[in-house]
């Protein structure tokens, strides 16, 4: 494990704009927080404001998600 963990890639290593994070708050001024912070870090960066919204972000979305980032407990999810 210790042997993988040396070969993982840098952040540095990463192109810019090659990682997806779809970021699902329900919280206005988080989301906005949120997206705004990674975007200027480099990431692309898709938001929803609900569950709903976010599936259809994803099955509009061609490309893969790399992160998905959200509430604890979203008002329209399960838990």
């Amino acid at each position: 494990a210790l042997e993988a963990a040396t070969h993982a890639p840098r952040p540095d290593d990463v192109p810019v704009g090659s990682v997806t994070v779809l970021v699902t708050i329900s919280r206005r001024g988080w989301r906005y927080l949120s997206t705004h912070v990674l975007h200027a870090a480099g990431y692309r960066v898709l938001d929803a404001s609900s569950v709903q919204s976010a599936l259809e972000v994803a099955r509009r979305w061609t490309g893969p998600i790399d992160l998905l980032v959200s509430d604890l407990a979203l008002e329209d999810g399960r838990g």
